[in-house]
């Protein structure tokens, strides 16, 4: 399973799931538009990989590396 916090940036990429169990998380992220079939864009990451500039529904959003990792892509 390829996690959206382990990609490179510049690329698009396709929801596969959205795979959590806290539901808080898992909440929150289809809120924010990551559901399956929605194409996401990584723009940018800092510098210690802990925040993700992406876009996705065209908006950009930054979001935390640690709820990216509950995103699967392909």
């Amino acid at each position: 399973m390829k996690t959206l916090d382990k990609q490179k940036s510049g690329q698009i990429y396709e929801i596969e799931g959205v795979f959590c169990a806290n539901k808080k998380y898992l909440f929150r992220l289809l809120e924010l538009g990551f559901v399956p079939g929605q194409k996401v864009e990584i723009c940018k990451k800092s510098i210690l990989k802990r925040v993700f500039l992406v876009k996705i529904r065209g908006g950009l959003l930054s979001i935390r590396a640690n709820l990216l990792r509950f995103v699967s892509v392909k």
